[in-house]
């Protein structure tokens, strides 16, 4: 897998494969925010990226007016709901024949590990018996936030609190459960395949996330897809598509049921997910489209 693939997946849910382009991905228009319309419903599909900077608002004048009228959000799960983030506290991590982190890494990627961590309060120590799935994540985050990244400005968080303050109606898609039982269940070989992608390309991710989110911004799906070619120099072939189907292709069917369910409820619905969610033969999109829907680029 491509380290910008890996990437993508961890900060963005971007995780491409190679598609046929649609009518409403051949214009590259700034973000990815789209219309959905069938009957008397509205759906609008904004592209997440998870973490941001002050920078990346106010968004354009069309998405605010869009969400102010809209009914209800609905994201892949409300991060900032207090059943949540109880519920992220008391994940358990599944039995898994893992060594050890010291016993996994080399002594260049130890060295990398405790460069990365410096200055968090972490010691390497803690991570010893955490899956490696779960310590890339960590590292991510520290990763995107050393090169000026934060969460909380991310575009979830960000329609989160508006909802709030506007007394809509917020909706899970997943849950976090859901989220951290795809990610620990990955083969063993998968994991630590994940943490050596980070550890080993740990100087570029700065640069890479500036131009992700560059080319997020300007809705650039056609150039980040040609970018993401499929690298199998550390997973195989079926590693790879396994990866995709479970992250990807299987989130969006049950993705599209539940917004369907929910735009019965509320007839003009605001969506935000990862990006990734959005292009692509099995993106969410183009399965609005096969149900019907008429679909527009805005």
């Amino acid at each position: 897998m491509n380290r910008k693939k890996f990437l993508l997946f961890i900060l963005t849910a971007f995780v491409f494969g190679c598609v046929s382009q649609k009518e409403w991905e051949k214009d590259s228009k700034p973000y990815f925010f789209y219309k959905v319309t069938k009957d008397q419903n509205v759906i609008y599909f904004f592209g997440s990226f998870h973490v941001g900077k002050k920078e990346f608002y106010p968004l354009p004048k069309l998405v605010n007016e869009s969400f102010e009228a809209s009914s209800a959000l609905a994201v892949e799960v409300d991060v900032e709901s207090e059943g949540e983030l109880k519920s992220a506290q008391n994940v358990q991590f599944p039995p898994l024949n893992f060594k050890g982190l010291k016993s996994t890494l080399t002594q260049k990627q130890i060295k990398t590990f405790e460069r990365a961590i410096e200055g968090t309060g972490k010691s390497l120590h803690e991570f010893e018996t955490v899956p490696p799935a779960m310590t890339s994540v960590i590292l991510s985050q520290i990763a995107s936030e050393k090169a000026g990244y934060d969460a909380q400005y991310g575009i979830d968080v960000h329609f989160l609190k508006e909802a709030r303050k506007q007394k809509k109606k917020i909706i899970s898609l997943e849950s976090v459960q859901q989220q951290f039982s795809l990610l620990m269940n990955l083969s063993l070989s998968l994991q630590k395949a994940m943490l050596f992608q980070i550890l080993d390309h740990w100087d570029d991710f700065p640069k890479e996330l500036n131009e992700l989110s560059l080319q997020w911004q300007r809705g650039n799906g056609k150039e980040i897809l040609e970018s993401q070619e499929m690298s199998n120099s550390e997973l195989t072939a079926n590693e790879a598509r396994d990866f995709e189907e479970k992250f990807l292709n299987q989130r969006n069917f049950k993705m599209v049921d539940n917004v369907e369910k929910h735009t019965k409820e509320n007839k003009i619905l605001f969506v935000v997910v990862g990006a990734a969610h959005l292009w692509g033969e099995k993106g969410l999109i183009n399965l609005m489209a096969q149900k019907k829907y008429i679909v527009e680029r805005l």
